[in-house]
């Protein structure tokens, strides 16, 4: 797998990101053993499953330790491999503060990096109530249970459990079918924020809005089904499915909206 598509990159982080996972994919095929990334961001992700086209010998896997993880690891192996979930080098810590205050995503991500631990050893931080379910590399796991004692102010009681044993709530949203004069995405803000065309396009050139986890400030983007934008202040939305046009030319998308 060459590097050519790095060119077409102009972020210096991403850049670096797919550099990497090009190399994990090399390795993969020069060793014929299963090479395993980092945890890579909810935007290469995309990436990585829109544009790479990897080789065909081999077998590509994404997972992030449980379904709906944002943050996943890449598996390149041989095609004839069996690589299950149970093989991606991942653990779960269940932690759990006192009742007395209420933890945030940010407070436990904050203590994680106050120990030295990189972002990309550290995948989704699932914040329920009474628990958070941090997902990270096995290699670093032991470290954390010895070493985080405390997050925020609070102190916090650790334990190792399996992937699959995270009671972790499905996102919830609510579906709706909104009819738009095209796809453009200040369009369709308009219509699933239920807001002016004028304001949804204000929303965009504000910088307030992501498309597929990357900033967008293109009020003429062209959006299709499964692009999932994410507005400041009013949450994220999901086109679900496009359905078709009206007898006045406009367009019916199904959206799912998340608080």
């Amino acid at each position: 797998m060459d590097k050519k598509i790095l060119s077409q990159v102009s972020d210096e982080q991403k850049r670096l990101a797919i550099s990497k996972i090009i190399d994990t994919a090399n390795l993969a095929s020069k060793h014929f053993e299963a090479k395993f990334s980092h945890f890579l961001d909810p935007a290469t992700v995309y990436f990585v499953q829109r544009y790479l086209h990897f080789d065909a010998d081999l077998q590509v896997r994404l997972w992030g330790g449980y379904e709906g993880a944002e943050r996943q690891v890449l598996c390149c192996a041989p095609e004839w491999a069996e690589v299950s979930e149970e093989a991606f080098p991942i653990s779960c810590i269940k932690a759990q503060g006192s009742a007395f205050h209420t933890l945030s995503h940010r407070d436990y991500l904050g203590a994680l990096m106050g120990l030295g631990i990189t972002r990309e050893q550290i995948g989704d931080i699932a914040v329920e109530e009474g628990a958070a379910y941090i997902f990270c590399k096995a290699d670093i796991a032991a470290y954390i249970l010895q070493n985080l004692h405390k997050v925020g102010a609070d102190g916090v009681k650790l334990m190792q459990i399996a992937c699959a044993d995270a009671a972790i709530a499905e996102e919830q949203g609510t579906e709706t079918t909104i009819t738009v004069a095209s796809l453009r995405l200040d369009a369709v803000l308009a219509g699933a924020l239920n807001i002016s065309r004028a304001a949804g396009a204000e929303l965009v050139k504000s910088c307030r809005v992501q498309v597929n986890f990357e900033p967008c400030v293109n009020l003429s983007r062209i959006l299709s089904c499964g692009d999932l934008i994410s507005v400041r202040g009013f949450g994220r939305l999901k086109i679900r499915k496009i359905e078709g046009t009206s007898r006045k030319g406009r367009t019916f998308v199904r959206v799912i909206r998340y608080a």
